[in-house]
């Protein structure tokens, strides 16, 4: 008995495998580079032949019953795009290999093996990229005191800026000002303590507050809804007074 193709599993999946998601853009991402429904260039900053190129081979491997797909197969859907947008390339790589992982379970092929793992297969095949990470330029020091001089001149400040300056003044990262609780906030005020959970060195960390800083708890004191509430997220624990 033949198999499902893998364009059709692969629409099975993303329906219903992710229907549950509600991240309505990474269900997008899925169905856009499995075919699942018309890819748009513009989403993707690849050129046009790598492009073309890539929609061919997927088209290809939609088409065909996913036991017979191969690693030449997979190979010729990802090294289009491997070295010009490599990151994108590899969460496709992922996602192939998760469906057909998926079709093998639910339509019987226990002896399958997976052609889209990349560790020991297409590790051997696809070139080696080196991805540079680009980081924002860092402000500097001596640029700090005007930063906050035009912060706190804003006429119409919002919780977002009030969150931004939150931050400069404890010099902790915006994940943990963005996941701040008052009930990490001591009772004096004069202390907050992040708890292991939430940093990146996984340990508490205790945060003196500077008066400044104090000040930025006053003001997010008029936004307060709850007293063990989100610190900064008025859309959830918060309303203008």
């Amino acid at each position: 008995m033949n198999k499902p193709t893998f364009g059709s599993v692969a629409d099975d999946y993303v329906s219903t495998e992710l229907g549950h998601l509600k991240n309505e853009k990474h269900r997008e991402q899925w169905a856009t580079t499995l075919g699942c429904k018309p890819f748009d260039m513009d989403r993707v900053r690849i050129s046009k032949l790598a492009h073309s190129q890539y929609l061919a081979a997927l088209e290809a491997i939609r088409a065909k019953a996913f036991d017979t797909i191969t690693t030449a197969d997979v190979q010729g859907v990802v090294r289009p795009i491997w070295t010009e947008q490599n990151e994108t390339a590899s969460r496709v790589l992922g996602r192939i290999e998760r469906v057909l992982s998926y079709a093998a379970t639910l339509h019987g092929a226990p002896n399958f093996t997976n052609p889209a793992t990349f560790k020991g297969n297409l590790e051997h095949v696809l070139p080696k990229v080196r991805v540079q990470t680009e980081h924002h330029a860092a402000l500097p020091y001596s640029d700090a005191p005007a930063f906050m001089s035009r912060l706190l001149a804003v006429r119409a400040p919002s919780v977002s800026l009030t969150a931004l300056m939150w931050t400069v003044l404890t010099a902790c990262r915006s994940g943990e000002t963005l996941g701040a609780t008052w009930a990490e906030i001591s009772e004096d005020g004069l202390t907050w303590t992040i708890p292991a959970a939430r940093t990146k060195a996984a340990k508490e960390h205790r945060v003196p507050l500077s008066t400044q800083a104090q000040m930025i708890l006053d003001q997010m004191r008029r936004f307060r809804r709850t007293q063990r509430g989100d610190l900064t997220q008025p859309s959830r624990e918060y309303a203008y007074v």
